[in-house]
Order: structure tokens, then C-alpha cells, then sequence
């Protein structure tokens, strides 16, 4: 793992500490606090059922910026989690940078072509507890 230094003061002294959807990270130097939290690109074309997601998730303190298809981005998920419907799934989503692509898939055909297109995980979509453990794994495992 990379050594991390202080922005502020150069140190590499840091101290870091996961809580359930952010990285915390303390110079134990100059005492200034970095905070990251988890940053979730949602596309689903599905309106209520991206709603709810986008309640759930900032409910739980994770950014979210919602789309209800791709031409709706602003921007490509560079160093997020991509959230999408099997519709929107595709193999460029990691080549743009997004750091995992969950796709919420119900079906067995669904679940099929999100591993074709290289999703990280598959959810059902019916299923927010779900989404969120795997949300929760990729915030401990981040860098």
C-alpha cells in the first residue's frame, strides 16, 4: 500500500479509520481531518425505483448523483462506484474509470449479462440490504 502524506503539512504520519461508507484519515502531525466519503453514480431508468435508491443511500451519508440514463451524466464516474440497470451495463464503465460497476439485475438472463459486460457484482434490485453490504466492502477495501 502507497504511504499517504498529509495534503496540509507533508507528514507521513497519518491515521486512518473506516467507518461504514467513509475514510477517515488524521494527520498525526498538524491534527487536520480528511474525510472521504463514498461517492455512488446511480443510472437506472427505472424512476421510483432510482428514487428510493438515492433516498437509501444518502440516508446512509453516501454522495449520490442519480441519472436516469447516460446522456443525463455530467460527468463519467472517474473514481466511483457505478450503480446501473442491466440496460446500462457495459464493459466501458471500468475503461472510464469507475472504480466497481454493480448492475441490479432480478433475472437469471439479467444476472447472465452483467457478467458478460464485467459488472464487480450483481444485486437484485428489489434488494437495498444487499446493495449496501457490497457498498460496505468496497469502502474497507478502498486505499
Amino acid at each position: 500500500m502507497e504511504e499517504q502524506h498529509c495534503t496540509y503539512c507533508a507528514s507521513p504520519r497519518m491515521r486512518r479509520t473506516n467507518t461504514a461508507f467513509t475514510v477517515v484519515t488524521r494527520c498525526l502531525h498538524c491534527g487536520r481531518v480528511f474525510t472521504q466519503p463514498l461517492s455512488v453514480v446511480l443510472v437506472d431508468a427505472d424512476h421510483a425505483r432510482r428514487r428510493g435508491l438515492v433516498s437509501l443511500l444518502r440516508a446512509e451519508g453516501i454522495q449520490v448523483v442519480p441519472a436516469s440514463r447516460v446522456a443525463n451524466l455530467e460527468r463519467w464516474p472517474v473514481g466511483e462506484v457505478l450503480v446501473t440497470d442491466v440496460a446500462h451495463s457495459t464493459r466501458w464503465w471500468i475503461d472510464v474509470g469507475a472504480t466497481h460497476v454493480i448492475v441490479l439485475a432480478d433475472t437469471d438472463e439479467e444476472r447472465l449479462l452483467a457478467q458478460r459486460t464485467g459488472a464487480s457484482a450483481t444485486v437484485p434490485s428489489g434488494n437495498p440490504a444487499a446493495l449496501l453490504s457490497i457498498l460496505r466492502t468496497y469502502t474497507e477495501a478502498r486505499p
